[in-house]
């Protein structure tokens, strides 16, 4: 998580939070502390595109699996996404 920064605002460190590990983690989401810009580990791999870049239907249904783990503030900011 060092190495990692944020590809929106180039922010670091990131912060992870795992949701289901096995040996390493399987699904969690990685969070940057500074624009709140949130990506996805999904099977492992972590999906770090900028936001035009993403699959909005995987982040929607994402969002919905993990809707009690992931942090509030990541929530909030994603709120209208999921309503829409």
């Amino acid at each position: 998580m060092d190495l990692l920064a944020c590809p929106v605002c180039k922010a670091h460190p990131l912060e992870l939070y795992s949701f289901r590990e096995s040996r390493e983690i399987e699904e969690g989401v990685i969070i940057c502390p500074k624009c709140s810009r949130w990506y996805p580990v999904l099977v492992g791999v972590p999906h770090m595109l900028p936001d035009e870049m993403r699959d909005k239907n995987q982040d929607l249904t994402f969002l919905e699996k993990w809707r009690e783990k992931i942090p509030l503030n990541v929530l909030k900011r994603c709120e209208w996404a999921m309503h829409s």
